[in-house]
């Protein structure tokens, strides 16, 4: 992330994409591909050019107010299991994490105590995703976890344990998730920081075939390749531009079991009709619509798989919703979204 003049105005737009509002459907799938349908970049842009995330600017910070701290009942329950019972040793131990952590990394997410209060389960698709994960075959991923804490509530919730993973850029993200929940030695999900844009492009339906690597062996993405069965990535999308979203739509497409009821899903920044977004958070961002972010996926399983597979065996669902707050030349709206294999 870049130097943010406006970090705190950000810091609360992201905040407030948990609150779900009226939804707008996406078109049917059947159109994905027709004349009608937004016109996608799937331009692939060169690896030298791709957008990587920066540093933050720890100059542009809004101060650490502990005044927001603020959890939901069902948060309270899982932290309180999770971190310690004692309400005051709790806040003692959150705030300690999220000093030493945004003093490096002043990212909105540490500052609105986000990397503790997660929004997995709150996304449409999560009893379903739960349910499966369950029965001990199915194999979840999240792609920009941070500390880790939906993964946590994942596993707390019944999810098998031993067959979740969890990346980060960050890899002090990763430790301050252990730090805070005293689990390095004890926890069942594997962490491994992780670039998303070092997985390989994959060139050819065959560049997709399942990786060799056990799961007990996995410490990077593309040891996971056609092996996730169910794979989480928020708030990352909206932080690119059109190209770069959608040559990390197709990296991680290869990274899902073409098995039905495999589902990539995840929330971002959205609009009514699909924009650039030049603000002071980052330049030349961009925001999908729920048709172009439909179409996306339609051409990057069309390229991956080829277009009967595309336009037979594969569902995409986006629901825009209004968080309630303004940034920027986009009026506060979130894409909800899931891309299923049938």
């Amino acid at each position: 992330m870049g130097a943010l003049a406006s970090f705190d105005l950000f810091a609360r737009f992201l905040l407030s994409l948990s609150s779900p509002q009226k939804c707008l459907d996406v078109a049917p799938l059947c159109e994905a591909l027709s004349d009608k349908s937004p016109v996608v970049s799937t331009e692939k842009a060169p690896a030298d050019k791709l957008s990587r995330e920066g540093q933050a600017n720890t100059a542009d910070a809004a101060p650490i107010d502990h005044s927001r701290f603020s959890l939901a009942e069902g948060d309270l329950e899982f932290l309180r299991h999770a971190v310690a019972a004692d309400d005051d040793e709790l806040k003692s131990r959150i705030f300690a994490i999220q000093k030493k952590s945004y003093s490096t990394y002043p990212y909105p997410c540490l500052l609105n105590y986000a990397f503790v209060t997660g929004k997995l389960r709150f996304h449409p698709v999560y009893q379903r995703v739960l349910a499966a994960g369950r029965g001990g075959d199915a194999v979840f991923l999240d792609i920009g976890c941070c500390m880790g804490t939906d993964v946590r509530r994942l596993v707390y919730d019944g999810y098998a344990g031993r067959n979740v993973f969890a990346t980060d850029l960050r890899k002090s993200f990763l430790d301050d998730g252990h730090e805070l929940y005293r689990d390095a030695s004890t926890s069942k999900i594997t962490f491994f920081p992780s670039d998303v844009f070092d997985l390989p492009t994959p060139s050819s339906p065959a560049s997709s075939e399942p990786c060799e690597t056990p799961l007990s062996q996995v410490s990077r993405l593309s040891d996971l390749r056609n092996q996730v069965t169910h794979m989480y990535i928020a708030l990352l999308f909206h932080l690119f531009d059109e190209a770069s979203q959608y040559e990390i739509a197709l990296k991680v497409g290869s990274l899902l079991k073409r098995t039905s009821g495999s589902i990539i899903f995840g929330r971002h920044q959205g609009a009514e009709e699909a924009v650039v977004i030049s603000d002071k958070f980052l330049p030349d961002r961009f925001a999908h619509s729920p048709e172009s972010w439909r179409d996306l996926w339609i051409k990057v399983f069309t390229e991956l798989e080829g277009a009967e597979f595309a336009l037979t065996r594969v569902a995409v669902d986006a629901q825009l919703r209004t968080s309630g707050f303004t940034f920027g030349k986009v009026s506060g709206r979130v894409l909800d979204w899931s891309v299923s294999i049938l």
